[in-house]
């Protein structure tokens, strides 16, 4: 056993009794436990156990007050007790195992006489006993100070106490390290019982205690060097002054997992009075591949409270994080209001943290230190009761959840036409707001015949009492608890409200309800809990209401009413089909039976998509991205159906679980029937969405080909042999047939066959050609299979080729192939090796390079020999050229001298692309000696114009050394520059200027390149050529390469030149500073653009794009990873 208080001090001599008896023998148990060991122990546990029941049945008792002793007599005390003692823990001490705690002790002495009691505590550890009579007490020493006049009394000494006095002390002492959880400590008094006569003069009182396990976590000091650790841990931390303080986290990129984002979450807590932590700030952070990780959570905090900090890191418990604490300017008070500032990757602004002030009327600035401030937290202004107005400027986005929540005396509220969303959902409801103000408009919000109405919601109703009230057009929603505590006898609600909030009008006793949509929503009885709009006249599970509910017969407010004892009188009957448009969400209207309908016509042929499901982003009508977190309960696409005027069905294709492509034509008018559930959640809004889509869909598949019914693409046979060609194919798409067409690829040229079945028969092959299948579902997307037929030239094969694609094939890129060459006769052989490609131009050209298995390059002109049986391995290695497309084929060739040459064809399809075929340079303007000319050339296929500066020209430099009179020569502005150095080869890295290019091709008249660096990483505006000349030449620069501005943090403008057609990853990622990016290129896509090509730059950044391209290009260069980007 331990001592509660160790201190050192001497004690005065006590008398004999059982108290100090018990102490002692307490004493001597420690002394003989140490020496003799645990069975001695045992023996003096029972001593003690004896002792201990002896003194509870004679003091262990729950001191009385003297006029209540009448009650509690006991022989020989017939006065009852001689003191009353009162315990607690002192409100600032932290109880923790290992640390000070201090107790406030105050003693009543209730006899008429003075006392001089002695002063003892003991403790007792419960555990999980509910009784000290089984627990072990043990004697503590400490100081025992009185209040009063602050003198000193040790423990154990006695203290006097005048008549009827009452005496105030402190006991200070270490809690011991082994104590956690439910713990007791015993006070008492005792005196010599002479001193009070009839008086029991034995008193006790306990303090039970709650303590916190020994701190182990560590305490961040200012400024110390960063702490290590790995996984989720805590810290303390007790600031020295009342302001801002950043956690600063951070991590080596070597150590953190490739590709994607991984969060790591800080959360602040506060010890409040009661030793409980209140959170108070939770942020999270993300890392990004292997970069390096960097993190400040900044946070306002008050001198001496003591505050905890909780690091999670989720999946990236095994990497080594350092973190320590500084001061930051990112966070204090302006105006009496606590802000901080936060970063996204791509804004920075303030938030509203706290008010700290007592005015009556409080204006939240638009702007704090150049900031703009776009938040107001969760209960920021909980509890101001002295405020009456509130005035929220420009820039302000969002409220959070109960930001004003308390403020009883709040009746004027303006607010900003930058507000997005308020927080909770009865924000307001108990305020007693009279009016609210935009005063320069709002997108989101209004204030209409005494509503206030955000995002198409009924808020809060600010009128008075009156007989009847019209709910304003438009509103789709009656929030909860939005009529308060005014009276009505009769509301009228329009068609437009789809949704009423519980509660709503539970304060009136309204009669009348007229509700213009037969498929509004209301709240029921269930589970115990009454969600009802309307006031309930019967407390129990049958709740009954004195109201009558005026609607159209036939939705689902009928079924509710009357499965819910709602009186219900029919208006008419419900309209069944709703109009809905492409390009926004429509609400459909839900029949009792649950069923919906909508009616649907467009204005074009094509694909469009379609995504249904339950919404509660009430703004449906204006929600710019309808893929956005409001829809919270996605519907299977399988529940429903699309019929044209014929009751035809519609083609569709499901894609995953909740979106669709369906295949509508103009001039037929559809019907959508969505066979759904009611499920009484009156939260939500029953939606679906169709919008054009103008993209391919993967949706037909080729499964496998057939030669002479074997599963093969390519075959050599002897002329004449006939030869049975099969594709195997399906679709994604329901009610959709398939269609095949095949062509014979020869010279260069796709000559269509005649035939539209899935098999082909050849009569009689009478040479070599390379055969396609398309096959296509007449919806938005074809797939395509080459077949191969061979004819031999001898019979018998001395060798056979094999060719097989590793990795990736795209344009531009470099692909890779894997070669074998197989001796198949009995005797050795030997030949050339030649890999070339068949482009639409029609002739074979030849690049990439081959390479043996031990690295060897392999040329035209290398001789390579073969045993019989040996096969031979080879690599490829090229650049796929610009013009393939889905007739370009590879060709391997094995040239055998004497014995001829045996080759193959690989075919690999991908996009078509558009290659430009330019004229003559024209001049447009001269070059003089002062001014530089400029010349064009236009492409004579799409009609692209290059344009290009002709240099000023140079005076003739006379050289008098030379005896020989030469002739001055002036440059033509026509003439090309000549080849200064040796060309560079594809894909490699060179730079022009301080920009870096890789070269893609080599062609001529056709040479690019890849703009992969700006090397002035200081210029603000940078520009991506049309075109650019490298060692002589000029070439074509049509990609931006990955990561080719990332991290830029000085460029604010950018231009990108009209011939870029691909801008690749990451390509602009984290360019905070980037404001301005300029567009003159019409030849770039969806899929040519990067998905996060634009991820982390500026909120505010605007691109401009060619006038023709603006609508194409707005679809996807906000998905492309900034949604903010505005177009123009």
């Amino acid at each position: 056993m331990n001592e509660f208080c160790t201190l050192d001090l001497t004690e005065r001599e006590l008398e004999e009794d059982e108290v100090i008896d018990m102490c002692q023998a307490v004493r001597e148990m420690k002394e003989v436990s140490r020496r003799e060991g645990a069975i001695i122990m045992k023996k003096w546990k029972c001593v003690i156990t004896f002792l201990v029941l002896c003194l509870m049945v004679i003091a262990c008792k729950e001191p009385v007050n003297a006029e209540d002793s009448e009650e509690t007599i006991v022989p020989g005390y017939e006065n009852g007790f001689a003191f009353d003692i009162e315990v607690e823990a002192d409100s600032s001490s932290v109880i923790q195992a290992g640390k000070e705690a201090v107790f406030n002790v105050t003693v009543k002495n209730l006899t008429g006489v003075k006392l001089s009691p002695v002063v003892r505590e003991y403790y007792s550890n419960l555990g999980t006993s509910d009784s000290i009579c089984n627990a072990d007490f043990m004697s503590a020493s400490g100081d025992c100070v009185k209040i009063y006049d602050d003198a000193i009394v040790q423990n154990r000494c006695h203290i006097e106490i005048g008549p009827n006095e009452t005496v105030k002390y402190q006991v200070r002492g270490i809690i011991p390290e082994e104590w956690s959880g439910r713990n007791e400590i015993i006070f008492s008094l005792y005196c010599d019982p002479n001193e009070a006569e009839g008086y029991n003069t034995f008193c006790n009182n306990y303090c039970l205690i709650d303590v916190m396990e020994k701190e182990t976590v560590q305490e961040l000091q200012i400024n110390e060097e960063p702490i290590s650790f790995s996984g989720d841990t805590e810290m303390y931390f007790t600031p020295l002054e009342t302001r801002a303080y950043a956690l600063c986290m951070s991590a080596d990129g070597t150590e953190l997992k490739e590709n994607g984002a991984y969060p790591v979450r800080i959360t602040w807590y506060r010890l409040n009075d009661n030793q409980d932590w209140d959170k108070i700030a939770e942020r999270d952070y993300y890392t990004d591949g292997k970069k390096d990780f960097e993190a400040e959570c900044t946070q306002y905090v008050q001198a001496g409270v003591k505050y905890k900090i909780k690091i999670e890191t989720f999946s990236l418990s095994d990497v080594v994080f350092k973190v320590n604490i500084k001061k930051s300017d990112l966070a204090g008070i302006y105006q009496d209001l606590v802000y901080r500032v936060d970063k996204t990757e791509s804004d920075t602004y303030c938030t509203i943290e706290s008010y700290e002030g007592n005015a009556t009327e409080v204006v939240i600035p638009g702007e704090i230190n150049g900031y703009p401030v776009k938040k107001i937290d969760d209960r920021a202004f909980e509890g101001c009761t002295s405020i009456t107005k509130v005035s929220i400027s420009e820039n302000v986005e969002s409220l959070g959840n109960d930001s004003f929540s308390g403020c009883s005396n709040l009746k004027i509220f303006e607010l900003p036409s930058t507000l997005q969303s308020l927080g909770g959902t009865n924000e307001f409801s108990n305020e007693p707001i009279e009016q609210v103000i935009f005063p320069n408009g709002s997108k989101y919000g209004r204030f209409e015949n005494n509503a206030f109405i955000m995002n198409n919601k009924l808020v809060k109703y600010c009128g008075g009492d009156q007989d009847e009230y019209i709910v304003p057009e438009g509103v789709l929603v009656i929030g909860s608890g939005a009529f308060g505590n005014c009276k009505l006898s009769s509301i009228r609600i329009p068609e437009s409200v789809y949704v009423i909030g519980n509660g709503s009008f539970g304060n009136m006793d309204l009669k009348d309800c007229y509700i213009a949509n037969a498929s509004c929503q209301i709240g029921t009885y269930q589970d115990g809990t009454d969600y009802s709009p309307f006031k309930s006249t019967e407390e129990s599970a049958t709740r009954a209401y004195d109201v009558t509910v005026h609607a159209p017969s036939g939705g689902v407010l009928e079924k509710i009413c009357k499965d819910n004892n709602i009186a219900f009188e029919s208006t008419g009957e419900m309209n069944q089909y709703t109009d809905m448009k492409v390009g926004q969400v429509s609400i459909l209207g839900q029949y009792s039976d649950g069923k919906l309908y909508g009616s649907l016509a467009v204005d074009e042929d094509g694909v469009y998509s379609m995504m249904a499901g339950e919404k509660m982003d009430y703004m449906v009508c204006d929600v710019p991205n309808i893929y956005g977190g409001s829809w919270c309960g996605m519907s299977s696409l399988t529940d429903i159906s699309i019929v044209d005027e014929n009751g035809a069905e519609v083609s569709m294709y499901v894609s995953g679980t909740y979106n669709a492509y369906i295949y509508l034509e103009k001039d037929h008018k559809y019907s959508v029937i969505w066979d759904k559930t009611y499920n009484y959640d009156y939260k939500t809004l029953n939606c679906i969405y169709f919008g054009k889509y103008d993209y391919a869909l993967n949706t037909v598949h080729i499964t496998q080909t057939y030669i002479n019914d074997m599963e093969n693409s390519q075959i050599q046979v002897d002329a004449g042999t006939s030869v049975s060609l099969r594709v195997d194919a399906k679709t994604d798409v329901k009610n959709r047939e398939l269609t095949y067409h095949w062509y014979r690829y020869e010279n260069g040229e796709k000559i269509e066959l005649e035939g539209t079945d899935k098999t082909f028969t050849i009569d009689a092959v009478d040479k070599s050609s390379c055969y396609i299948c398309t096959v296509s579902d007449g919806f938005s997307s074809e797939d395509t299979s080459i077949l191969y037929v061979a004819v031999n030239e001898d019979a018998k094969t001395l060798s056979e080729i094999s060719m097989e694609l590793l990795g990736g094939f795209e344009v531009g890129k470099s692909a890779v192939f894997a070669i074998r060459i197989k001796n198949c006769s009995m005797e050795s052989i030997g030949g050339f090796v030649t890999v070339d490609y068949c482009g639409d131009d029609k002739e074979s050209k030849e690049f990439g390079q081959l390479k043996d298995n031990d690295g060897q390059i392999v040329n035209r002109d290398t001789y390579v020999s073969l045993q019989p049986g040996e096969i031979k391995s080879f690599t490829w290695t090229g650049v796929v050229p610009d013009d393939w497309s889905e007739t370009s084929q590879m060709i391997v060739g094995f040239d055998m001298e004497d014995d001829g040459k045996q080759q193959i064809f690989y075919c690999v399809s991908v996009a078509d692309r558009h290659v430009h075929s330019y004229g003559d340079w024209q001049t447009i303007k001269e070059p003089t000696y002062t001014e530089k000319g400029l010349r064009t050339k236009t492409c004579t296929g799409c009609g692209d114009v290059l344009s290009e500066e002709i240099p000023m020209l140079v005076q003739p430099v006379e050289v008098p050394t030379v005896p020989v009179e030469q002739p001055t020569v002036v440059q033509s502005p026509d003439t090309q520059p000549a080849v200064s150095a040796a060309a560079p080869q594809i894909g490699e890295v060179v730079k022009q200027g301080k920009d870096s290019y890789q070269i893609t091709s080599t062609e001529s008249g056709d040479m690019t390149v890849t703009y992969t660096e700006s090397g002035n990483t200081s210029a603000k505006t940078v520009t991506v050529p049309d075109k650019v000349v490298i060692a002589g030449r000029e070439y074509t620069v049509t990609d931006i390469a990955n990561n080719a501005f990332k991290n830029n943090k000085k460029v604010t403008n950018i231009k990108i030149g009209k011939n870029v057609t691909k801008i690749g990853k990451n390509a602009f990622k984290n360019c905070k500073n980037l404001k301005k990016i300029t567009i003159t290129s019409t030849k770039l896509t969806k899929k040519s653009i990067a998905k996060n090509a634009f991820k982390g730059t500026n909120g505010k950044l605007v691109i401009k794009v060619p006038k023709n391209k603006k609508k194409e290009y707005a679809k996807f260069l906000k998905e492309k990873g900034n949604k903010k980007i505005v177009i123009k």
